[in-house]
């Protein structure tokens, strides 16, 4: 393999999907002069938000709690730190398995005046058949391109030698609920004769 030609490429191949559940991380936040009272303004906000999420269909076995942070709020006089009192934030990932419930949730949890919405995403359970897809569709890309290379540098194509799989895989999410998977690629080196 040393003494051949070769090229190398990049291909490229993408695949749809429909996403079967949603995520969604959810918190409530208290401020207060003193930690104990922030922490029971952030508890009464999540469970206003654990309420809300019951009444739209959502189970206790959907919710997972995702942090819980506390701190010191300060601020600078003079060179001196003076406290003005403790910020609680506290958040839990909901999956929903009923993607036409997603808006009713979100417009729901929005009322709470305590609560943050700080992700949204849509997933689907098997990825398998679409990330086979587009893997096939990146070998031939890239197949392709290696083909049109050859074929501007005056030689033919041979085998292929080499092939990496590079496994940069993402998801994009519409809005109606239709998934991209994208699976950016693998190089192959082929023999240049």
């Amino acid at each position: 393999m040393e003494n051949e030609r070769t090229i190398t490429v990049q291909g490229r191949g993408t695949a749809r999907l429909r996403p079967d559940r949603a995520e969604i991380r959810i918190g409530a936040k208290g401020f207060a002069v003193d930690l104990p009272e922030a922490g029971r303004q952030a508890d009464a906000g999540m469970a206003h938000i654990i309420e809300a999420l019951k009444a739209h269909g959502v189970g206790e076995e959907d919710f997972e709690t995702s942090f819980y942070n506390a701190w010191q709020v300060a601020r600078d006089d003079g060179g001196r730190r003076v406290t003005q009192g403790y910020e609680v934030h506290q958040s839990m990932d909901i999956t929903i398995r009923e993607l036409t419930r997603v808006g009713s949730i979100i417009s729901a949890i929005t009322k709470i005046h305590t609560a943050e919405i700080s992700m949204l995403r849509f997933l689907a359970s098997d990825k398998s058949s679409a990330e086979a897809r587009a893997r096939s569709i990146a070998i031939n890309d890239a197949i392709e391109r290696a083909r049109g290379y050859a074929k501007l540098a005056g030689a033919d194509l041979g085998r292929v030698l080499q092939i990496q799989d590079a496994e940069r895989i993402r998801g994009e999410w519409g809005q109606q609920g239709s998934g991209l998977f994208s699976w950016g690629g693998g190089a192959v080196s082929s023999a240049a004769q």
